[in-house]
């Protein structure tokens, strides 16, 4: 499985979402079940997943899951 496709997968997983057609332009804060703490939640397996430690202020400012996977490819460059 690509990273882009894992971290979607992952937000699936996170927010229990089945139905939603969840890609990279998906304004996340518009998710249904988006809220602090699941933000919290995925992040933390976003760094696990991925190991790698994002700026949270980063990534509560990413506005779209494309903009999440950008802070993870910057951790392994």
């Amino acid at each position: 499985m690509k990273n882009r496709e894992r971290l979607v997968a992952l937000i699936e997983e996170v927010l229990e979402i089945e139905d939603e057609n969840v890609n990279l332009q998906s304004n996340i804060k518009e998710l249904e079940a988006w809220d602090s703490v699941n933000a919290l939640r995925i992040l933390t397996n976003v760094e696990a997943d991925f190991n790698v430690r994002l700026n949270m202020k980063d990534f509560l400012a990413a506005k779209t899951v494309e903009e999440i996977f950008r802070l993870i490819e910057v951790q392994h460059v």
